[in-house]
């Protein structure tokens, strides 16, 4: 059953396959609205398809989500959906969003001339950052098809100015100005009174044939960066948390800087050591602190995580090559020292995080490993911290701005003897300048230690996650930006 407006006609035609088609036209006699009713039966197997057709182009054009009422849609609670990646189709499972990004931003695609998915690429086309809220088959189509159903805001149009010029694009207007977007990226601005003719064109600026231009790997990479939500950062329950960091700091401290191209040929090995959560609100969460590391790090290209929730991988020194140590150390003593500093001896990397560096009773003997360690003469204090960086040439330490500003802890007067270590970072406390950040070598090993880690904030901002990647990569004598490409995943970056 049909309900139209005036001035509009229906022709029922049997599809075969038990489908009726109904074909609707009206004349669009002003810009309001014209509602369209159609009653049909429901249930197991129904089908309700819709597209439109313009006198301008005759191909079908899927009707956008919004403009469709669906009053038997239940309202009460469902149950939960399966996870978006599982409803791709097969051929398109396993993409890898870090990869489709390099696609997006790519020159085969060239996506991001015209598109922006969450603040990276132009604006002459519609931002795709909520491309996270459709459906794998649709958002296929508005790519192959790009012609199906274009965005009103941006239809293309053919403008002719009075002195010859002619382009096709995207227009917006401001005022009496016009600006139109080019499918090279470039916009080009001019004064309403320079137009001679401007017509809407019925195809969009988009190209056609891109899966075929991209290929069928990279399609699925890029599937998979358009659809799946990137991770977020960890949620905050106190109200002194710094601000996050703007872009702009992040591309400043990392101009330039990538992964070498042959960064993941060889295998990085990373047994992550945590143990149950001392503190308070978002201080100390070593089990978060876990989980979301070792999902960060098995995002990357041949790197393998092994998770420890409470003590120090020692017992797996032998299959790793890199040890980071983020807990009270509840499990140090005497006895663990010599296992230590042979691993050390042979070539392992340890990295260690704030009150990992509590030796308790056995301070003295964690301090001849790390340089320095926390006893009983330990001071603190927590709140903003200026960063002076020792080495800014530092390989770990490159290209963040000095001062480096937190909001964290700090330590000093620690056991052990500062002349034994190479500090990279210091701030100053009691009027002097204090060591925060440093590392030292033992043996074949390396050591890097980070007193900054007290609030889980300090975790997710991407310049101290740059600093921390590097040290991962640094022991194992890795190329130090092998990791930088997982600085920005689920950080609070503004």
């Amino acid at each position: 059953t049909v309900s139209m407006a005036a001035r509009s006609s229906a022709e029922t035609i049997d599809a075969g396959d038990s489908l009726i088609e109904i074909a609707m036209s009206f004349d669009a006699v002003s810009d309001r609205p014209i509602p369209l009713a159609v009653a049909c039966p429901t249930g197991p197997g129904a089908v309700l398809e819709v597209s439109y057709r313009t006198n301008e182009d005759s191909r079908p054009r899927m009707l956008p989500p919004g403009r469709l009422l669906v009053p038997w849609a239940s309202t009460g609670e469902m149950s939960a959906a399966p996870p978006k990646e599982e409803t791709f189709p097969a051929e398109f499972a396993g993409g890898d969003p870090r990869r489709g990004r390099d696609v997006f931003l790519g020159g085969v695609a060239q996506c991001s001339r015209c598109h922006a998915v969450r603040g990276e690429g132009g604006r002459i086309g519609p931002d795709l950052s909520n491309l996270v809220e459709r459906d794998f088959d649709s958002v296929l189509r508005d790519i192959a098809q790009p012609g199906a159903a274009i965005n009103p805001d941006y239809l293309t149009h053919l403008v002719a100015l009075a002195d010859g010029r002619t382009f096709s694009g995207s227009i917006k207007t401001e005022g009496d100005r016009l600006r139109i977007g080019l499918t090279t990226g470039e916009e080009v601005e001019f004064d309403r009174g320079e137009v001679e003719a401007m017509t809407p064109a019925p195809t969009s600026i988009m190209p056609e044939g891109l899966p075929a231009a991209i290929g069928r790997e990279d399609m699925k990479h890029l599937m998979a960066f358009l659809l799946l939500e990137p991770p977020g950062p960890a949620p905050i329950h106190r109200d002194d948390a710094p601000p996050p960091r703007t872009r702009a700091e992040w591309d400043a401290a990392t101009r330039g800087r990538k992964p070498p191209a042959d960064a993941a040929a060889k295998p990085l090995r990373v047994t992550l050591a945590a143990g149950p959560k001392d503190h308070g609100i978002d201080e100390h969460d070593y089990p978060l602190w876990l989980d979301r590391w070792s999902k960060l790090l098995r995002a990357a290209p041949n790197v393998a995580v092994r998770e420890v929730k409470d003590g120090n991988g020692l017992e797996f020194a032998d299959d790793s090559d890199v040890i980071v140590w983020y807990s009270a150390n509840s499990s140090w003593n005497e006895a663990q020292a010599p296992k230590l500093r042979a691993f050390l001896d042979r070539g392992g990397g340890l990295v260690v995080l704030h009150w990992a560096v509590g030796g308790g009773k056995a301070a003295g003997a964690l301090a001849e490993l790390l340089g320095l360690a926390a006893s009983p003469t330990i001071k603190y204090r927590h709140g903003p911290l200026a960063l002076d960086l020792v080495d800014p040439k530092s390989p770990i330490t490159e290209g963040l701005p000095t001062p480096l500003r937190l909001v964290d802890e700090s330590y000093w007067m620690l056991d052990g003897d500062p002349s034994r270590i190479d500090a990279l970072a210091t701030a100053v406390e009691e009027g002097e300048p204090r060591p925060l950040i440093w590392t030292r070598r033992q043996g074949k090993g390396r050591v890097f230690v980070s007193i900054p880690g007290h609030y889980t904030w300090t975790f997710d901002d991407p310049l101290f996650r740059l600093v921390l990647l590097r040290a991962i990569a640094w022991p194992a004598d890795h190329p130090v930006d092998r990791l930088i490409e997982l600085a920005t995943d689920g950080a609070r970056l503004e």
